[in-house]
């Protein structure tokens, strides 16, 4: 088989809305799908700068479903051109009652073989994978985001702010404002944020000095937060 591309996302498709908003009827395979959110956003930061895992699509979606009686083989569905490679295992019940320390290796390790049986079904070499769970425990399990750095008008404080996923899989934003000798002078959050990398990137990058001593960083980009009636932005004032 000639293949394409090589794949670079990996994913549960977890509901990403704010775990505070969800109703009481969410199956434990939602919450399992979403507690594995920092998990499989680091796993697809890291893969992109493993050895490449030839495909004919660029994304893995994997299916956690609940089963009285667990298997411990994944399934695999027919290799795709376009679209989601598509995957599914039973979950693994013993995980979300982990301790939160305890989740993210286990998420980790329940997601492996998947992807270790998906490249021995498609006939690839699945180095890249390898690498990228080695890379994943060495990162400490859970992605974590600087946005640039942004320098007020006269340029004497700059901010940054910093995104990461804890054990839930829920997203948080924090602030922090340096003078010109990189001392830390104020500091906002941990605030909500949205539980995406590619929302991360767009809310950084509309980071913005209100005055001098003033600056506003975004959480959730204002579409989401009318619809989930969230704060979109945080003000630091130095």
């Amino acid at each position: 088989m000639t293949w394409r591309t090589s794949y670079r996302h990996v994913d549960l498709n977890p509901d990403q809305r704010p775990t505070g908003l969800w109703d009481a009827g969410r199956g434990p395979d939602a919450y399992f799908a979403r507690q594995a959110a920092g998990v499989t956003a680091l796993y697809t930061h890291l893969l992109g700068a493993a050895t490449p895992v030839p495909a004919n699509t660029t994304k893995i979606a994997v299916c956690a479903y609940v089963s009285d009686t667990p298997d411990s083989t994944p399934h695999f569905g027919e290799a795709r051109r376009n679209g989601w490679e598509s995957t599914s295992k039973a979950m693994d019940p013993a995980i979300p009652a982990l301790p939160p320390d305890q989740r993210p290796a286990a998420y980790l390790a329940w997601l492996q073989p998947i992807l270790l049986g998906l490249a021995a079904t498609r006939g690839v070499p699945a180095t890249g994978f390898e690498e990228t769970f080695e890379a994943c425990r060495s990162a400490g399990y859970l992605l974590k985001w600087d946005g640039p750095a942004r320098s007020n008008p006269d340029r004497s404080l700059r901010a940054v702010p910093h995104y990461w996923f804890d054990a839930d899989g829920d997203a948080w934003l924090r602030v922090t404002v340096s003078d010109r000798r990189r001392t830390v002078v104020a500091e906002g959050g941990p605030w909500p944020a949205h539980p995406s990398v590619q929302e991360w990137r767009f809310t950084a990058k509309a980071l913005t000095w209100l005055t001098p001593i003033e600056v506003r960083a975004h959480a959730y980009r204002q579409p989401y937060a009318s619809a989930w009636r969230v704060p979109a932005s945080h003000t630091v004032v130095c």
